[in-house]
């Protein structure tokens, strides 16, 4: 008797609700229609899709927790009942409170460790946006462990956290793990399901932070992937702009970009606070490109060629190449007499259009040889052969 009452209740609050919101009144007899129906799974999608409205003048999205969802919340799938809750938590004004309303709901999931984890990971982005950082770095190391435990899980759960640690990396630093954190996120979530205006942000930046970050020289990635084209015709092509010169280790034109863009590049204070060691970076990334542009056999390399490709004097051409064994981007040895760098690896890359362009010369150059060389063996040893 109590249950039919409570349900009558829910209902009588459910129509009250259509009644008073016109304009959602479809939405609200779907809920209504569904509950009454004890159709779990569809009533869970409705709900998905209802706080996703507009909320209108007057409209308390809370109450549809308390008034309604409450009773029966045990019956959806845990993970989309927290991605619920977290959409009508945005209607507290106070973080304190919604923080409260996040640990009350760690409560009632805390047998499911990916919806766990979901909930923990909103909980540390109020705690982010309070500038509470040590609780937030807590959260996000905590349920970084119980994800790495988990084998396989859910993308929705990936998503979030990366994108929470990603905020958390982009105000604390260091570049090179909001670089990676952000990169992560994207992975598990189609660039389409954001706004137009934060594809921009997040495209811009990542391209900052790829620039900026020390242990970052690999920009194939970025430029490879369909946000990074987000810049495109904004105020922040000169950033991509530089981004592609950056991937190529072409000096001459970082010269000329820090002239041609010289208002741009005042205008974010990383760019200016890391002067040098964009530079140093660029340089770094030239000796990259020359080495990975020389076939597999022609890896001894003269002090002065490097010296004319970073345009660096010959003297500190040691410094360049010993900074780059010490990255751990080049494998080899320094023969100091005879003043050659002896490559044996250089890091792999994800490779631009044109960098695929000459990879594709070298491999023809490189069949061609074996062709020249089964011919000549054949004209050697024709009796073998025959």
């Amino acid at each position: 008797f109590h249950l039919v009452q409570l349900q009558d209740t829910q209902m009588e609050w459910v129509e009250a609700q259509r009644i008073a919101h016109p304009a959602k009144a479809e939405h609200y007899a779907k809920l209504q229609d569904l509950r009454r129906r004890k159709l779990w799974h569809q009533l869970t999608e409705a709900l998905e899709e209802f706080v996703q409205l507009p909320v209108e003048t007057g409209e308390d999205l809370l109450q549809l927790y308390y008034s309604f969802i409450k009773d029966f919340e045990s019956k959806l799938n845990a993970i989309k009942f927290v991605q619920i809750m977290t959409s009508l938590s945005k209607q507290y004004t106070d973080l304190e409170a919604a923080a409260g309303f996040f640990n009350s709901l760690a409560e009632k999931v805390a047998g499911d460790r990916e919806a766990l984890t979901l909930c923990k990971m909103e909980l540390a982005s109020l705690r982010i946006r309070q500038d509470k950082m040590q609780e937030a770095k807590q959260i996000i190391d905590d349920c970084k462990a119980t994800l790495e435990a988990i084998h396989g899980a859910d993308p929705v759960v990936q998503s979030c956290f990366y994108r929470i640690a990603a905020d958390y990396y982009k105000r604390q630093g260091p570049p090179a793990e909001f670089y990676k954190h952000a990169l992560c996120f994207l992975s598990f979530t189609p660039p389409d399901s954001l706004a137009a205006e934060q594809r921009i942000v997040l495209a811009s930046d990542l391209a900052l932070a790829a620039l900026v970050a020390d242990t970052v020289y690999n920009f194939g990635e970025l430029i490879a992937h369909p946000i990074f084209a987000s810049l495109d015709g904004t105020d922040f092509a000169w950033l991509a702009h530089l981004v592609h010169v950056f991937n190529a280790g072409n000096i001459p034109e970082y010269e000329r970009l820090t002239v041609a863009y010289h208002a741009y590049l005042n205008s974010q204070a990383a760019l200016v606070a890391n002067a040098h060691s964009l530079k140093q970076k660029i340089t770094i990334l030239a000796l990259m490109e020359l080495i990975f542009t020389r076939a597999g056999d022609d890896r001894a390399i003269a002090f002065q060629v490097i010296a004319t490709a970073t345009q660096l004097p010959i003297h500190e051409v040691e410094f360049l190449v010993m900074k780059a064994l010490s990255l751990g981007l080049v494998r080899g040895h320094i023969d100091q007499v005879l003043q050659v760098v002896r490559v044996s690896w250089v890091q792999p890359r994800v490779l631009d259009i044109n960098q695929v362009a000459r990879l594709k010369e070298r491999l023809e150059g490189w069949a061609a040889n074996i062709r020249n060389t089964i011919v000549y063996v054949e004209g050697q040893t024709p009796d073998l052969l025959t």
